[in-house]
């Protein structure tokens, strides 16, 4: 019986984020949305491509320290919501908070809306 042997994985190998994560079809199933981790530099883009075309577009760079992708879903055909949550720092100290986006694909570039303005809303409940 021949036997194969195989070398070592470096333990990096099983700490990295997948490669491509969470393809996701539109609803009319022209376009995929999809989560694409790269090591150098250590970024992480949700893509578009559009299926008939072969176009790709970048709706959303992060970082993975500061900015992170939460979610992402298909709206309609043209629209992604996404979450993403993002660090600051208020009166010197940390803050983690989340926003709701949608990305319009409609256009030549991608355009990004906040769909809840936290701050409109808590101004608009302290005048209750």
């Amino acid at each position: 019986m021949n036997r194969v042997s195989a070398s070592e994985l470096p333990v990096e190998a099983f700490s990295r984020l997948p490669y491509i994560e969470s393809p996701t079809l539109s609803p009319d199933g022209s376009k995929i949305a999809y989560i694409q981790n790269l090591e150098n530099p250590d970024l992480t883009l949700l893509m578009c491509v559009d299926l008939n075309s072969g176009e790709m577009k970048t709706l959303v760079q992060t970082d993975n320290l500061t900015n992170k992708i939460k979610w992402f879903e298909w709206g309609n055909n043209e629209t992604v919501i996404l979450s993403a949550s993002f660090n600051r720092s208020l009166n010197s100290n940390k803050v983690y908070h989340t926003q709701l986006l949608a990305i319009d694909l409609d256009g030549e570039v991608p355009v990004q809306r906040r769909l809840i303005n936290a701050r409109k809303m808590l101004s608009n409940q302290s005048c209750k």
